[in-house]
Formats: C-alpha cells, structure tokens, sequence
C-alpha cells in the first residue's frame, strides 16, 4: 500500500462531494464499510455510497456528477471480473467527461484506459486478502479526504449531540425478557 499513498492522497484533495464504491459478493462488505468510513471521517461533507455493481447500475449511478469518486473493487473471480471490466469499459469515457474521478482497485494487472488510477496488489489472493485491502483503501481515501478538508479524523462530528466516535447511551435489553 505504502507505493499508492501519494496517488491515494492526490485523490482525496480532489473537490468530490460524494464517493460511490461499487463491489460484488466478498467485497460488497468492504464496499460499504469504505462508505461509511468516508461519510464518518468527512463529518458528512462527502456523502458515500457502496453497493455491488448491478445494484449501482440501478440506481446509485444517477446520483454520480462532476463532484463524484467512484472507487471500484474489481473481484478475484474472473467470471465477476469480466462484467466489472465491461462497466468500466461502458462507462470511463462519460465519468472522464462528467470530471469523475474513478480510481480501479484490482487483484491483478489488467488493461485499462491509461489516465485510470489503479491499485494493483499482486500477493496470492484469498479473500480475506482481497476484502482487507479493499477496506484498507477506503480508510485510507478517508484519511486523507479528511486531512485535506481540515477535519480532525479523532473527532470528525459537526454535531456533538448525533454523532460520537464511541457509541454511548445504548441499552441492552435481555432477548430472553422481550419474549
């Protein structure tokens, strides 16, 4: 990860406004987590989205413009891949006119248009591997989207009262009781 900070940091000093993270079966997970951290470490200045690929498709996509990051978790099964692949190939021109940045994190070298950022981890891929680096680069896009914004990522909230890094204030209730 260390030779991808500087293009991660690049990124989040952009002007987005909103981060979409498409990702499908094992790195849906990782695609919603790397959302949530943005929209958290951002205190809500950048709004987040992630979701797999035919859902975004559906829905999502239309809320992308010119203020937009897309971050695609391009999957370890080839099968996935191909579809993934055909998304970026439909799509890269428009994003690229729209100004959307879109970045391609992928399990291996792949071809792609050349002005598309890409992540390229090489190591054997299980996917616990592939879902950790997935997640890895949505902290780390939330890092420093932050840090360019001037938000102090220990306490990010802009309303003390909604928002608390720790959760407080939360009962637990015994199942056994509610019956």
């Amino acid at each position: 990860m260390a030779r991808y900070t500087t293009m991660l940091s690049q990124l989040a000093s952009q002007p987005w406004e909103r981060a979409f993270f498409p990702g499908n079966a094992d790195l849906l997970g990782a695609a919603r987590e790397s959302a949530l951290k943005v929209q958290e470490m951002t205190a809500g200045k950048i709004v987040a989205y992630g979701e797999d690929l035919l859902t975004f498709r559906h829905g999502p996509i239309s809320a992308v413009n010119n203020h937009s990051l897309v971050c695609m978790y391009l999957s370890s099964h080839a099968y996935t891949r191909r579809y993934e692949l055909d998304f970026i190939e439909q799509y890269y021109r428009e994003f690229e006119k729209l100004g959307v940045r879109l970045v391609v994190v992928s399990p291996k070298e792949i071809t792609l248009p050349r002005n598309i950022p890409t992540i390229v981890y090489s190591q054997p891929i299980q996917s616990l591997h592939q879902i950790n680096v997935a997640v890895l680069v949505g902290q780390i896009l939330a890092l420093y989207a932050a840090y360019h914004r001037g938000i102090d990522v220990d306490n990010p909230a802009m309303h003390k009262k909604l928002y608390s890094r720790t959760v407080q204030g939360v009962r637990i209730y015994s199942y056994e009781m509610a019956m």
